[in-house]
């Protein structure tokens, strides 16, 4: 029996729906669904393949909003003002 929930029918399904999806959900589901892709294609290595479909599930459940942004550099403490700062 074919796995409904391989990498072929999980893009297809992904394909059909996406232009209702917001950008940031579709560009988590294509990216899951690629490392979903790459967990397959690993065959019999299960380590691997346990690795790549954890990450797809992280990618699943990525929020972009909560990635800190960089902030100017400040410059770095010395270790005179480390001594005085406390």
């Amino acid at each position: 029996m074919k796995d409904i929930f391989d990498h072929a029918a999980l893009k297809a399904k992904q394909r059909a729906i996406r232009s209702g999806f917001p950008e940031t959900m579709g560009l988590r589901a294509h990216r899951a669904i690629s490392w979903i892709g790459r967990a397959e294609a690993c065959g019999a290595d299960d380590d691997a393949r346990f690795i790549f479909l954890w990450i797809a599930f992280n990618a699943a459940y990525a929020d972009e909003r909560e990635t800190p942004r960089a902030r100017p550099r400040q410059s770095q403490p010395t270790p005179r003002r480390l001594a005085w700062s406390w």
